[in-house]
């Protein structure tokens, strides 16, 4: 396996995400080859960072079974599909096709449920301008509905501010529509009050009822998976991926001096552009493109952002 394999392995466990492993392009490749792909990949799933159980996937019945184990609070299952494909030949693509039609929801309906009842936030993570219609940006519903012609609030701007904006049109699958309910992706096109406004990804649209709040310091509980020689304080600069937000920050404090592969520290970091919009409890993955160091956290606190000119408004 590569390197960037096992680094990809190495975040999707250390934020649980499930995992299934396909092996492409089969047809290369001798049994003598594919044999010894499979007992490399067995060894680093069977590792004990890992601990997971390899199933190799030889029929529709295996690819059903394997589907099966990914229920509910279970979708973490340490049982991992392996699937030998081929896209010249076509050899078991329709059991990685059968196994990706029967996989169930990740979330339960009642947590669905919930999360519809919950105010409106929309991540932006593409803008984009069509004529005639105006500015239009694309993401994920995390939370809420939206309706055609929903009031909503469309931040942080670089001074931390949230503006009103009105949303004109919904898209789905490229097809018009009237509603979008939260886990859904979709387009939206939006008519504002200032034309002078710069949209970004990054942003989010949420209800007009709420006082949303930009950040631009924020403390996590973090983690480092890998790192050359150690994090410090000085001079040190990660890239900090939470949702559709990603920017690089610089480390403000720390409850230790140095922080080590596998050690777990409190951080506060600092954006070093514009404030962004994050909550308590969301996870983020950490990156030293120098290094190629990865870490992972879980914001625990957000200091709210005030912008320079309502400072001096206030004194």
């Amino acid at each position: 396996m590569a390197g960037t394999a096992k680094e990809h392995l190495g975040l999707a466990l250390a934020l649980r995400v499930p995992i299934f492993v396909v092996i492409n392009k089969i047809d290369l490749c001798p049994p003598s080859m594919t044999a010894r792909v499979m007992e490399q990949v067995k060894l680093v799933l069977t590792s004990p960072g890992c601990k997971k159980t390899p199933f190799r996937i030889h029929n529709r019945d295996d690819a059903i079974t394997a589907a099966s184990c990914f229920t509910g609070d279970s979708y973490s299952t340490s049982t991992t599909p392996i699937f030998f494909t081929s896209s010249v030949t076509g050899e078991n693509l329709d059991l990685l096709t059968t196994f990706l039609n029967v996989l169930p929801q990740f979330q339960s309906l009642k947590e669905q449920e919930r999360k519809i009842q919950e105010s409106p936030e929309f991540q932006i993570d593409s803008v984009f301008t069509v004529p005639a219609a105006g500015p239009v940006v694309g993401g994920t519903l995390v939370r809420g509905v939206v309706l055609e012609g929903s009031e909503l609030l469309l931040g942080p701007a670089d001074s931390g501010e949230f503006v009103p904006v009105r949303v004109s049109t919904l898209h789905r699958n490229r097809t018009p529509c009237r509603v979008v309910r939260a886990g859904q992706a979709a387009t939206l096109a939006l008519a504002r009050s200032e034309d002078n406004l710069s949209i970004r990804k990054g942003m989010v649209l949420v209800s007009s009822g709420r006082t949303p709040r930009s950040c631009k310091q924020f403390e996590a509980d973090t983690t480092v998976l890998y790192h050359s020689t150690a994090i410090s304080k000085k001079n040190f600069q990660a890239t900090v991926y939470c949702g559709n937000v990603r920017q690089t920050a610089v480390i403000v404090t720390m409850d230790k001096e140095l922080v080590r592969t596998n050690e777990r520290a409190l951080i506060t970091f600092r954006f070093i552009k514009q404030p962004e919009y994050l909550q308590v409890g969301s996870r983020l993955v950490l990156r030293d493109g120098r290094n190629k160091g990865i870490g992972i956290g879980i914001i625990t606190k957000v200091t709210p952002y005030q912008h320079s000119s309502s400072l001096l408004t206030d004194t």
